[in-house]
This record gives structure tokens, sequence and C-alpha cells, in this order.
């Protein structure tokens, strides 16, 4: 802002005369005609210089002058006299004191005027540069100030030095005390060094540090320290640094971190025990596992064996009771094993295509005896609309679904049960590429108070205290089940009247997913029953309802009365001529019929009529059980729940011009009835192994057993076996250390890649994994049903058989195995036609070994071997045997050693000679 010189003169000429000499001198010129408006100018605003008339009208120079001499902040301001009156030296005197600086008469030089104008712009300019160096000091002592107030109340220690030599210029006094100096006495701290802050190697090179630290531009350092008293101190320097005003700077803030060093190595310690606490549980929830299903393995398996022997009523009524209590005690143990995987945050869930529909129904089916056995109504009412395939976890869902089930089942007396799924009625907006599924659980059992509705999803809670008395149960399930609902994205609740039941809501999104591999196309040809008259007997209304809807959207034309006497109305007379009004009769069969029940004279008339009658049955009833009424001969009976697939079959057999194939899923897959597999059985429980035993042996199976992993693995070098069945925790070698041993290799005479199912009672995820990862092929929880065991056994065939296969494609013989001339079952049964019947094998055998076709050997060897133990020939299929285990090992001279030998065996069968040695005999 340029500097400001005020001229006052009660005449224009005079202003603009001293305007035009001082124009360009780098000054704003302001112009007053008299000395009251000066005056006013001169209070307010800031002036460098004043050139004053002395003889003014109403205020003269002298007296502005002396009214300027009163006020602070005018007095010091420099006033130049320009007058025209030529007065004594007095007079000139009297302006002196007043203040004037100087006094020129008119006319006065330019020259002598631009040039004292010119010394008083100078000084001011030197003036308010003093001020305003002085103001800038000013504030830079009041920040110096102010960051020693501030930092003077921290508890961190604050330094800064200078960059270039590494000497302390400041510090706080937290600083201060510790090196116990006073504010700016630095002697015995002045550099870094000596203020106790570095440790690390080369951090003595102070240029070296300065370089880092231009590189970095930040580091930390900790010093661990030992105070007088010997306790531990820990001290962490932050180093940063700065420029200011071109000079680089090091600022240094020590802080303490004693106390949250010890905080961390304390939570590190309570970490670390925690952990622990959890590996300690893990194992403990795995060994109780381990030892509790152990033994209801036997339980069970047993009781189940015990159940198809003969037994009177009350016999089979206690193996039953037996059965039960056990399968529920194993239903706790499966809670109580989720629970804990849930609180320790490793419960996880799949992501694999599945199908919607079939979840429900799969859950439907599990429930269906439990629900009918109470005389409960189980009903499914899937939408139309529910799209297939979705991607999930179909387990996981249908164990909520189960476990929702289970609930409405138990707390359920009379009534029925309603799974209704469809899609959410108003899902998220942005959304939209999702399918959000809406299930519900609906009950007419004993209703929730509303103050427990949310109680009831806490661990271990139930309604109340007398809940778990009266209907069993550990309260683990509507918690699991939220957490996995939860897991997925969804939302589970409950809305409930106390006397009026209860619905368990599900909402749970799913992605779509590409076709599943084996579903069926969507139906696009016209269906021959469209149309069709089809009368639905159903007393419950819900099913009723819910079975209309199904037939109706299979395109028939549905008549569903609401009453017996309803639909007798409907029938024509007895001997009427009048043909009948529907094609099929579906009757919902009561699970236990009345004497005087009416419904037997009602299906007498349909049954003159010839209509197709199908029955719908509870689970609970067998179909022969069904009362022979009259000419009541029911072509059709369905298992409820009812399924979509099931009434499409029953139209598709009434209606479709060929006969059709039994498209409904009876139940689990029917396995061979004769399943003639060798297998070794590792197994240290006498009960276990008594219980997989029969249940192989009773499905054709041949069964050798074995105590632990060693005895396993002598056996295995032995004898050739089909399957390995082993369990894990074995006394001496356990099943894991003998299954390493086997897929490593160690031994020759054992095949690597023989089929190895492990059956173990530690049914934890990381167990599992750790099965599979030492190698095997198949895991089998304890305990386990029948079916479960034949089913895992039929995989191992199927797996061995693909494995024996594939080795075949990956190794191309030479020659090529010949089929056997006739089947086993039209072979010889006389020594001299098994050694003739053999003529063309050995003669292969023998071309397939010159050429080290192993595998073929290996082939050839396990046909003779088949053939050998079709006809009990033992020491030929001993020495048929070792040539597979030689061929496998690829060791030839081994080959052609069983090989002679069972050359002089076919020779020795041939002339029908006896073994050489009758006490010994090859192993079975």
């Amino acid at each position: 802002m340029k500097p400001r010189i005020l001229i006052v003169d009660d005449k224009p000429e005079n202003r603009l005369a001293v305007c035009s000499i001082l124009d360009g001198m780098e000054a704003d010129l302001v112009e007053c005609h008299n000395g009251m408006a000066a005056l006013e100018r001169v209070l307010e605003e800031d002036f460098a210089l004043i050139l004053l008339d002395a003889h003014m009208p109403e205020m003269d120079g002298f007296e502005m002058l002396q009214l300027m001499a009163s006020v602070e902040r005018t007095r010091r301001l420099p006033i130049i006299f320009l007058t025209a009156i030529h007065k004594d030296e007095q007079h000139i005197h009297h302006g002196y004191h007043l203040g004037a600086v100087d006094y020129m008469l008119k006319p006065f030089n330019p020259t002598i005027l631009r040039g004292k104008v010119a010394v008083f712009l100078d000084l001011y300019r030197q003036r308010e540069l003093i001020r305003q160096q002085a103001a800038d000091l000013e504030r830079q002592r009041h920040r110096l100030q102010l960051f020693h107030d501030l930092t003077g109340r921290l508890d961190d220690e604050l330094m800064i030095f200078d960059a270039a030599d590494g000497r302390l210029l400041e510090a706080n006094q937290a600083a201060l005390d510790r090196l116990g100096r006073q504010p700016g006495n630095f002697p015995s701290a002045g550099h870094i060094r000596d203020a106790g802050v570095l440790t690390a190697a080369g951090d003595d090179d102070w240029e070296t540090l300065i370089g880092q630290l231009r590189q970095d531009g930040s580091r930390k350092v900790e010093r661990d320290n030992r105070l007088p008293g010997g306790a531990e101190r820990i001290t962490e320097a932050n180093l940063q640094l700065t420029q200011l005003e071109g000079r680089d700077y090091l600022l240094v803030v020590v802080r303490d971190v004693t106390r949250r060093r010890l905080t961390e190595q304390a939570l590190q310690t309570a970490r670390d025990e925690a952990h622990a606490a959890t590996r300690a549980k893990s194992r403990f929830l795995a060994g109780m596992s381990h030892e509790i299903r152990s033994p209801m393995n036997a339980v069970i398996g047993m009781t189940s064996l015990l159940l198809e022997s003969p037994l009177d009523a009350e016999q089979r009524q206690f193996a039953r009771m037996v059965l039960e209590s056990a399968e529920s005690l194993l239903d706790i143990l499966n809670d109580i094993l989720d629970f804990s995987k849930v609180e320790a945050g490793k419960l996880s869930l799949e992501r694999i295509p599945f199908a919607l529909q079939e979840v429900f129904e799969k859950a439907g089916d599990t429930l269906a005896l439990q629900a009918h056995k109470k005389g409960l109504e189980l009903i499914l009412d899937l939408h139309p609309a529910l799209p297939n395939p979705l991607l999930g976890d179909p387990v996981r869902l249908r164990q909520v679904i189960i476990n929702l089930l289970n609930n409405a089942i138990k707390f359920t007396p009379r009534g029925d049960v309603v799974v209704a799924a469809a899609p959410l009625a108003d899902p998220p907006h942005d959304d939209g590429h999702r399918f959000h599924l809406h299930c519900r659980v609906t009950d007419t059992g004993i209703g929730i108070e509303p103050g427990n509705l949310e109680r009831i999803f806490d661990s271990f809670t139930q309604a109340d205290d007398t809940t778990s008395r009266q209907f069993g149960g550990t309260g683990l399930g509507l918690a699991i089940s939220r957490e996995l609902v939860r897991l997925m994205g969804g939302r589970l609740w409950v809305e409930s009247q106390p006397g009026a039941g209860s619905t368990f809501h599900i909402t749970v999104p799913f992605d779509p997913a590409p076709p599943v591999p084996g579903t069926a196309p969507a139906r696009s040809d016209p269906v021959p029953w469209v149309d069709r008259p089809v009368l639905l007997l159903e007393q419950n209304p819900t099913a009723r309802r819910v079975l209309s809807d199904m037939l109706t959207r299979l395109q028939v034309r549905v008549t569903a009365p609401a009453s017996l006497a309803e639909a007798t109305d409907l029938l024509p007379p007895p001997g009427s001529l009048v043909a009948a009004p529907f094609d099929i009769l579906l009757v919902s069969f009561p699970a236990a019929p009345l004497p005087d029940d009416p419904l037997p004279d009602f299906l007498g008339r349909a049954g003159q009529l010839a209509l197709c009658l199908a029955v719908l049955l509870p689970a609970n009833q067998r179909p022969a059980a069904l009362p022979q009424w009259g000419r009541f001969t029911p072509r059709h009976r369905l298992i409820k729940p009812v399924k979509p697939a099931q009434l499409e079959w029953l139209l598709a057999d009434q209606f479709a011009p060929t006969p059709v194939p039994d498209r409904i899923p009876a139940g689990p897959p029917v396995l061979r009835r004769n399943l003639d597999a060798k297998i070794l059985l590792v197994e240290d429980d006498p009960g276990n192994r008594l219980v997989a035993t029969r249940f192989l042996v009773n499905a054709g199976c041949r069964v050798t057993e074995a105590r632990d992993g060693l005895e396993a693995l002598n056996r295995l070098a032995r004898e050739d076996y089909d399957m390995v069945l082993m369990d894990v925790g074995l006394p001496g070698m356990d099943g894991l250390e003998a299954l390493r041993r086997i897929r490593g290799g160690e031994l020759p005479e054992v095949p690597a890649d023989i089929p190895l199912l492990v059956v173990s009672a530690q049914v934890m995820e990381e167990e599992k994994k750790r099965f599979l990862q030492a190698g095997a092929d198949g895991f089998l929880a304890k305990p386990y049903l029948r079916a479960q065991l034949l089913g895992k056994v039929t995989e191992m065939m199927d797996l061995q058989a693909e494995r024996i296969r594939q080795r075949l494609r990956n190794h191309q013989p030479v020659i090529s195995a010949p089929a056997p001339a006739r089947p086993p079952g039209d072979l010889p049964t006389s020594g001299m036609e098994i050694a003739a019947g053999l003529t063309d094998l050995m003669a292969h055998l023998s071309q397939a070994l010159e050429q080290a076709a192993f595998p073929v050997v290996e082939e050839l060897g396990l046909a003779i071997r088949q053939t050998a133990h079709h006809h009990q020939a033992d020491f030929l299929r001993y020495h048929a045997f070792r040539l597979v285990v030689a061929a496998r090992s690829r060791l030839p001279d081994h080959c052609r050693e069983h090989l002679t030998a069972l050359q002089r065996e076919l020779q020795r069968l041939a002339s029908g000679e006896s073994p050489p040695d009758r006490s010994w005999s090859p192993p079975s």
C-alpha cells in the first residue's frame, strides 16, 4: 500500500500547485480545504506526511496542530508548514513548538519541496517496516509462548534439533525434566546423541541418519530403559524431518509406551490363552464326540439288527425305545457340535448349485413319519415360481427347515404343520438379480408368550422352564438356525400367540446358478390329461387347498368337496347307467379309520363305477395295512406329504398312451443285493466291529477284521482286498498313520490306490479335512445306518472299477486281455476243466509278461483270481494274488516266479493231485 500525503490549504490553486510538484513520487495525495476537515481525516486515517497551510479561515494551521498534539494517534505525525505570510522568527518557533517538523515559505522551490517530502516518505517506509517486524516478532513470541504452554502440559517429550549439526534448539518441560536442565540451558545435552533417544546401529552417524530421514520422511526408535529403582521404562521416539523458512529441523517426540507395551503383552498372553482354550475345547469336543459316537454306533447298529430278528411285541417295543433314545442323544450331540462352531466362528457355508424344491421335499420326507405318528398333517405348499437351480448351501438350508419342522411337530399336540415357500413379496429394489425366498413354517401348537418371542432364539433357552421337561430338547436348534440364516444373508423371526400356534418366517437371498446336470427340461409337449375330471377327497382344509392347487397347475379339472356327504352326492346313484363323472378318485386315507366310518360304502360305490382309485397315505401307515373293503382296490398309493411329481406320474400312468417309468423316488437308492466285495475292516471296538461286519456280510461282502493299523498293513501285504474300511482312533499304530503309509507306497506289495474309507466318530470339519488330505477316498461318520454304510461301500466299489479302467487307459497294453469264453456261473467244477478253461488266459499272461505289459498282467491275474475264488481253488487264488501284487509293483522277476507257481498249480489241478502239504492253506 502506498504512503499517503495530506495537503491542507483553503485555496484550490495552491493545492493544485502542490499536487503538480509531488506528482510521480509513489504516494497518494489527499486534499482538504480547511483545518476542521483535515482534522477529521487524520483522526480516522493514516498519513505519512501533512503539508499544512498556516493561515486558513475558521481553523488555522496552528490551531489544528495544537489539537493534533493533544491526541496520541496524531501527536507524532510529521507536519510541514506551507505559508505565504512572512513573520518573525518567534512565529516560526511557535510552529515548531506545536509539533511541526519543517517550515516553507511561499512561493517555495519545487525541488526543495520534493526533496523534503522524499525524506519523510523514506522515513515513513522505514518506520512501517520496523513496525511490521516488531509485530512479526510479537506474533512469534506469542506463538512460542503458546507452544511452551501447550507442550509443557504434555507427558510426551518434544525436542527440536538443527538438522545441519544435531544441536538441540528447543525442548518442552517434559524433556527438560528428564535431561535435568532449565529452558535454554542445554550444556550436557546439546546434541541428539546426548538426548538418549537413539539406539539403532548407524544412528550415531549423523549424516547417514539425516540421509535416511530425507528418503523415508520419518522413523521410529524404541528403547528399553532401566530406571534407578530397577523398573523398566520403554520409550518410543518418532523422528520427523521438517523444513521451515528454507532450513531443515529434526522434530523428535519421545513417548513413554511402557503401559501400552505391557497391555499389548497382556493382550497377547490372553489371546494365546484364548487360542489354547479354543484348541483345548476343540480337542475336548472332538474327544467327546468320538467317545460318545463310538458306543452309540454300536447301540444304534445292534438295535437295528435286533429289530430285524424275531421278537415279541414287548421286546420290539423296548428295542424301538432304545433306538429312539439313541437317536435323540445323537441329535443333541450334533446340536452341541454345531453350536460350538457358531461360538468359534468356524461355521462356514458351501456355495454350490442346488434345486430349491428338492430341499423342501427332502426335509418333509425326513420328518413325515414323526409328524404322522403324532396324528399331525404335514403339508408342503411350494409356490410354482420357485426357481431352479440356485447357488447356496442346500445341506444347511435343509438343516434349518428340519429344525423348524422338528420344533413345530414337538410343540403341536394336534392339527397340522404347513411348510410354505414362495418368492418374497417385496424384495429389495437394489438387488433385483437375486431370488429372495420367503419360507413360513406354521403350526397349530401351543404358541409362545409375547415376552418370549426373542428369548427362544437364545442358546440353551426355551419358552419357559417347564418346556424342556415336558417336550425335551436342548434349546439350541433355533439359535443355530438363526445363525445359519444370518450367514446366508437372511433373517429368521417368529409370530405367535399363546394357544393359537406359531409361524416362523425365513427370508434368504440366493444367486441364480447354471442348470444342475441331470435336471429334466421343462415340459413343452401337450399333456394328455388336460381338463380331465378328478375328484379329491381330503378332510384337512389346508391340505385340500394345496392339493387342489397342485392338480390345477397340472391342468386337470379338480372337484374338492368339503365333506364325504358332498362327495357322495357327486356320484350317480347305485345301479344307475350314467357314466362316472370322474376319471380319478384321489382319497386321503385316514391313519386310523373308525369301524362305523361311511368311507367304505363310498369307496364301494366308486369301485363299481370303475374309477381309478388312488390313496394318499400317512408315512406311518403301510399299504399292506389298508383294509380290503368290498371292491376297493387302490391302483396308486402315494405317501404324504404329496409332491407335484407324484401327482404328475399318477396322471401320466392313467392317461398316457404308453406306460411311463416310475419317476417318483421311492427313498434312498436301492443297493445291490449282493455287493460281492472283499473288505478289510479295521476297528478296535468289538461292538462296532460286530455291527459293521453283520451289515456287510448280510449284503454279500466278505469281511476280514483287523484291530489296529499294524495288523491292517500285515493283512494287506498278505492278501488282496477290494477296499479298506478304517477307524482312526486305534491303539498302537492309528488309522491315520496306516493311511499315510499305504498312500506313501512304503509297502510295495500293498496297492497304493486301494479304495480307503475312513469310518470315524471324529466328525469335526478339521478332522474330516485331515483324513481326506492324508489320502482317504471317503468319510463316514459314526454312528451310521446300514444304508449309509452300504452306500459308501458301493461308492468305493465304483471308485475301484474306475481306477482300474483309468490305469488301463493310461498304459495302453501291447496286447488286449481276452474275455472269458463262458460266464463264471457256467465254469466247470473239476480241476481238469478249471485248468483247461484257463489255458488261453495263461498263454496271454505269458505273452504280456514277456512284453512287460504290467497293466494287462494285473488284469489277467485278477481274472484268474476271480475264477479261483469262484471254484474255491485256494492255492490258485493265492498265487494269482501274489502275481497281481508283483505286477502292480512293476517287479518282473517276482511276476515270473509267481507265473511259474501258477503253471505248477494248474498242472496239479489238471492231474487231480492233492496239495503237497495239506496242513497249509492260504489266508482266507
